[in-house]
């Protein structure tokens, strides 16, 4: 909920207080009832700084929602282009 709310420092220390790498892949991975996950809710909030420290981490920038949406949908949907950028370069990794 920290990308919703541009609360980008809470997830950062969030991640950062997870040990492993493998912890931080399992806490980006909480999704809510339409199974959208941080990567989802960063780019439809056009919160940049969000989801670079996302892609950062090795979020999974490819999985979908319940509706088969990725990150690069969202994105789309707001027509910012810095995250439509930030989306497609981490596609490409």
């Amino acid at each position: 909920m920290s990308a919703v709310y541009n609360k980008t420092r809470v997830l950062e220390a969030h991640l950062s207080t997870l040990k492993t790498a493998e912890m931080r892949k399992l806490a980006m991975l909480e999704s809510d009832d339409n199974n959208r996950y941080a990567v989802h809710f960063a780019a439809a909030h056009a919160n940049l700084e969000a989801l670079e420290l996302l892609v950062a981490a090795d979020a999974h920038i490819h999985i979908t929602d319940k509706y088969h949406r990725t990150a690069m949908h969202y994105a789309a949907m707001n027509d910012v282009s810095k995250i439509v950028e930030t989306v497609f370069i981490a596609f490409r990794t």
